[in-house]
């Protein structure tokens, strides 16, 4: 979340007045770099998230509408407006979602990672077999491009070797497409009260792709300390979690090298957005990901 476009609350009261939503007072967010977010109050104190794409289309808009009203029975926003005709503003679509209670959180407590385990089990089960019009990013061949565009850098030889190194231990694991997958399950996109989860949100890139790399996604983000070292305590739970609601049952063997592969995956990402394509905006340290992947490589 965040906001990079502005609009008054007169203009947002004015694209939602057929919808008969009217807003008292309008907050922008300050996390997040993709969309532009604000958190809009109405006259009954109850509170809503409009949304503004900054890179999506209709049409990955209307995708993500479509998944979330397929997860009803899971804790994800509602989408309020009509999905026959998506709003503009700026020539940008809009969203109106339910608000979702509860605060992020930075380190998640045992219980929380337990419930997000059950989450991503029951998601993976129910969206087995859905169709998404999303490319898959999350493969082999982004992996390779992207750790490509660092060899071909101008940065020194140590750089270079540091990422290609690591990318022979994984580059021949396959990557399947087996469901719909989150791919951006971190932290910052679930919510919760206490120790309930309330939500979990940021659908927008959801795409085909493999569940095991879903997971360890959540695992190197979940399940690590602030050093950076792996909890072994936390990924058993997140694991049992998951696999107590999952047709698929995963165990520590079996996820090690998708954890290593999403973990070069993520380094590779954030270097090449902060270094290669310079983008300008606000990117997390890519060694973050290189220590994670030889802590994983060392403890499992």
């Amino acid at each position: 979340m965040g906001v990079r476009t502005l609009i008054d609350i007169e203009q947002v009261n004015r694209l939602l007045e057929k919808y008969n939503f009217s807003f008292v007072n309008l907050e922008q967010t300050i996390d997040g770099i993709s969309d532009t977010t604000y958190i809009g109050v109405d006259k009954h104190n109850t509170q809503y998230i409009f949304k503004i794409y900054e890179s999506a289309d209709k049409e990955v808009l209307r995708n993500e509408i479509v998944l979330l009203s397929s997860l009803k029975n899971l804790p994800t926003p509602r989408f309020l407006l009509s999905n026959e005709k998506i709003e503009l503003f700026d020539a940008k679509p809009i969203a109106l979602f339910s608000y979702l209670e509860g605060e992020s959180i930075e380190a998640p407590s045992l219980k929380q990672v337990s419930k997000i385990g059950n989450f991503l089990g029951s998601f993976h089960n129910q969206t087995i077999g859905m169709n998404s019009i999303n490319p898959n990013l999350y493969t082999q061949n982004q992996l390779k491009k992207m750790v490509n565009n660092i060899q071909v850098s101008s940065f020194d030889k140590f750089t270079k070797d540091d990422f290609m190194k690591r990318y022979k231990l994984i580059q021949n694991l396959k990557i399947e497409n087996n469901c719909v997958i989150h791919g951006d399950l971190f932290p910052d996109n679930a919510k919760f009260v206490n120790d309930k989860l309330t939500g979990v949100f940021d659908f927008i890139e959801s795409c085909i792709g493999d569940s095991i790399f879903d997971l360890s996604v959540v695992a190197n983000s979940w399940c690590f300390n602030r050093d950076s070292t792996l909890n072994i305590e936390y990924l058993n739970t997140l694991l049992n979690a998951y696999n107590g609601v999952n047709k698929n049952k995963i165990e520590v063997k079996t996820i090690k090298e998708y954890m290593l592969f999403a973990s070069l995956f993520y380094a590779s990402q954030r270097f090449n957005t902060k270094y290669i394509e310079k983008r300008g905006v606000d990117v997390k340290d890519y060694k973050e990901y290189i220590v994670k992947f030889d802590n994983i490589f060392e403890e499992l």
